[in-house]
């Protein structure tokens, strides 16, 4: 599924790519990721189209932005739908893929499959505002090497082991409530 199979000229102007999904906590159902991508100078307009969060729109709303996208020829969108039995399967097989990692998976396939379409993808929307994110912690080692933030990647592991401190734990960034992050506190101190 995704956009059509002819590459619009645009595509090898420098373009940008968002990605997102849907059904990550139902019982029920497939777990749903879809891109969007388009070239730079149209973001502008893209923001306008009137694009909202699918859980604050009504299903027939949803519908008329979907034909819109879909008629639109300054848009590429593609999804990966993934079946509830391969998410079952994966997550009780004996080497567990928990979701995360599903997840992650997922978006790389749609970023690869757009580049090997040919699209000359200068950045994702989610790694410009974490390339451009302001820590407020001001210690002098700190440093923004901390890869792509999934918590597969070797970098953000060691991002995430560097910058731990044993008192204060993480700085803001992190999303320390996360299971990714249990490890790392064996050794915190406790403050009673």
């Amino acid at each position: 599924m995704g956009s059509g199979a002819a590459i619009p000229q645009w595509t090898s102007e420098p373009c940008i790519m968002g990605i997102d999904e849907a059904g990550r906590g139902p019982v029920l159902g497939p777990m749903v990721y879809g891109c969007l991508y388009c070239a730079r100078s149209y973001e502008k307009t893209l923001s306008s189209l009137n694009f909202a969060d699918s859980k604050t729109l009504k299903e027939e709303k949803r519908e008329e932005l979907f034909e819109n996208l879909k008629a639109d020829e300054s848009i590429g969108w593609a999804v990966d739908i993934i079946d509830p039995r391969e998410l079952s399967a994966k997550m009780l097989k004996k080497n567990k893929i928990n979701l995360n990692e599903i997840s992650h998976d997922s978006a790389i396939g749609l970023i690869t499959k757009v580049l090997n379409m040919g699209v000359l993808l200068t950045e994702v929307t989610r790694d410009r505002a974490l390339r451009d994110w302001v820590l407020e912690e001001t210690a002098e080692d700190l440093h923004k090497d901390f890869g792509s933030g999934y918590p597969g990647d070797p970098n953000t592991k060691a991002w995430l082991q560097h910058h731990k401190h044993l008192v204060f734990g993480f700085p803001t960034l992190v999303r320390f409530s996360w299971g990714t992050c249990t490890p790392y506190f064996k050794d915190i101190v406790e403050v009673s």
